[in-house]
């Protein structure tokens, strides 16, 4: 840039095409689409998938040595897998979805234990159903549904 805050035209070099390849380099997109990767090919889990398996059986035979076997207290990284099980959200959504408060709230609640849990996740839909019912969209919608019924493609001679 000079003085002015004006791009200097670089020989041979197209600054558009610059600043697209500095905002694409910096875009963060959390929960959308993102780069594809070798690791997201078919080829690559292939290759993976004794390796993944092995994985899993390490897992779920330290787990039940632990907490079966030997009765240990669940710490929190368990009650973490406990809750997102109970509640049916990958680790990805539940970091997504859930704030700080709503895991102190989860906590409180004690919702590793799956009686807990299916009690908060009931009051959590029926407050999200109440505050669906007081929206103008959801109204509207339930309104088209009503009248227009549902949308068929198929032909109707």
């Amino acid at each position: 840039m000079d003085r002015n805050g004006k791009l200097k035209k670089n020989k041979g070099v197209d600054n558009d095409e610059v600043i697209k390849q500095i905002i694409i380099d910096n875009l963060d997109v959390t929960g959308g689409y993102k780069r594809e990767s070798i690791y997201d090919t078919l080829a690559w889990h292939t290759i993976i998938f004794p390796l993944t398996i092995f994985r899993y059986i390490k897992w779920t035979a330290l787990w039940y040595w632990r907490f079966a076997i030997q009765k240990e207290e669940y710490d929190d990284d368990a009650k973490l897998y406990l809750i997102r099980k109970y509640i049916g959200v990958s680790q990805m959504e539940f970091d997504q979805k859930y704030t700080d408060e709503d895991i102190d709230d989860l906590f409180e609640r004690e919702c590793w234990l799956k009686t807990n849990c299916a009690t908060w996740k009931a009051e959590r839909d029926a407050a999200e159903q109440e505050k669906m019912a007081q929206s103008g969209r959801y109204k509207r919608y339930k309104r088209y549904m009503k009248n227009a019924g549902t949308i068929s493609f198929v032909d109707e001679d």
